[in-house]
């Protein structure tokens, strides 16, 4: 999602009275009241209670617009008016790291990108405004014939530039059964989140049939699948998901870690390296390809990979032990010991690290060694005692 540059500029007085409550008249087919009926689909009377709250606020902000005498082909107005009117009204947060339900943005007046992008396409949609719902790798807003409106960053922009801005565009759409698929893989992410795998693949599989564009329910579903140890099925999804968008080194990475699982090595090996050509600062992939290097005793190629990504994350414990290993396996001892000793002074409680410098101890076996050996050994079974293991 893009940065918030600035906040918009605070809303005039004279329109804070245009934002009192208002009858409710809107359609039940609002695109927010019908993601509040997905996903409180177990919770009727939450559900009727958001509903309602939610219409409450829609025709609040309608009645502000319509005071102001905004007409449907008056976009750049209606826009500005957006800025002023709903941005400001709300807590607008710009993260990809807080994914929030719909009702939980009603109940807390937080909204993220999609749930503010919802708000507004129905706004938009009551004062007759043609507006579609934009998706993007990590971001969603809303695009009139003109212009695009992150409400994240309260901006607007020429509609001309959105190929540079966002050069890939998952979908654009006024089509709500398109829309609604959003709504399907946020539930379907709160299930997974929950361990409720089943629901999960329900929900990600209803928002594919939904919009069989919906790149993220690939992507979360491949996800499930792994996580349950079906990896041809990880596989798939993962796949469908790179042909949506073939730059997301997060999917390479996916797709590697369910061609580990199956044991295909040189498959993970290589989705491994195209998620570090997508992201050369992708700590992880070079961890693990470094750890398929190693399952396939190519130890130079292992520690090649450790070090870079020791250098990426050099505060990691695990990656200089896993460096260790690998020089364990060459036999270069004293290279292990420093690696190991390095863990252990990252985290003193490493039990694993304390093992394997003792270890490599004994293999060295130069004077004074098995004394070492034995001290650590005998660190790492106080430790095990100590936490109950």
């Amino acid at each position: 999602m893009t940065p918030r540059d600035k906040a918009p500029p605070r809303m005039p007085d004279p329109l804070q009275d245009a934002l009192k409550s208002a009858p409710v008249k809107l359609p039940l087919a609002a695109s927010g009241i019908k993601r509040i009926s997905i996903e409180l689909a177990d919770q009727p009377e939450e559900a009727r209670k958001y509903a309602e709250k939610y219409a409450e606020l829609v025709q609040r902000f309608v009645d502000a617009f319509r005071k102001l005498e905004i007409k449907p082909h008056e976009e750049e107005r209606f826009l500005t008016s957006v800025q002023r009117i709903v941005i400001c009204s709300l807590k607008i947060i710009s993260t990809s790291k807080v994914d929030l339900l719909f009702w939980e943005s009603m109940k807390t007046n937080v909204w993220d990108c999609d749930n503010s992008s919802f708000l507004v396409f129905d706004v938009a949609r009551e004062l007759g405004v043609n507006v579609e719902m934009v998706v993007v790798p990590k971001h969603a807003f809303i695009a009139t014939e003109n212009f695009f409106f992150e409400t994240t960053s309260g901006k607007y922009f020429p509609i001309q530039d959105l190929p540079q801005r966002y050069p890939i565009v998952y979908f654009r759409t006024s089509d709500m059964e398109k829309i609604h698929s959003i709504s399907y893989d946020r539930r379907g992410a709160a299930y997974f989140g929950k361990g409720d795998y089943g629901n999960a693949i329900k929900d990600f599989s209803e928002a594919i049939r939904l919009n069989p564009e919906q790149r993220l329910a690939y992507y979360n579903r491949g996800n499930v699948y792994a996580r349950m140890g079906k990896f041809n099925r990880a596989i798939e999804d993962c796949s469908e998901a790179i042909r949506l968008d073939p730059r997301d080194a997060e999917t390479y990475y996916n797709r590697a870690m369910a061609y580990f699982g199956k044991r295909d090595y040189d498959r993970a090996i290589t989705d491994f390296s195209e998620a570090i050509r997508c992201d050369p600062r992708c700590v992880q992939a070079y961890n693990n390809r470094g750890v398929t290097h190693a399952i396939k005793e190519d130890y130079d190629s292992a520690i090649n990979d450790y070090t870079e990504s020791i250098r990426l994350n050099p505060k990691d414990a695990g990656m200089y032990c896993n460096r260790g290993n690998a020089y364990f396996n060459k036999e270069d001892y004293d290279s292990a010991i420093n690696d190991y000793t390095e863990s252990i002074r990252l985290n003193p409680r490493y039990t694993y690290a304390y093992e394997s410098r003792g270890e490599a101890y004994l293999g060295r076996n130069q004077m004074g060694d098995q004394a070492r050996a034995q001290a650590d050994y005998d660190k790492a079974a106080q430790l095990k005692l100590a936490s109950g293991r």
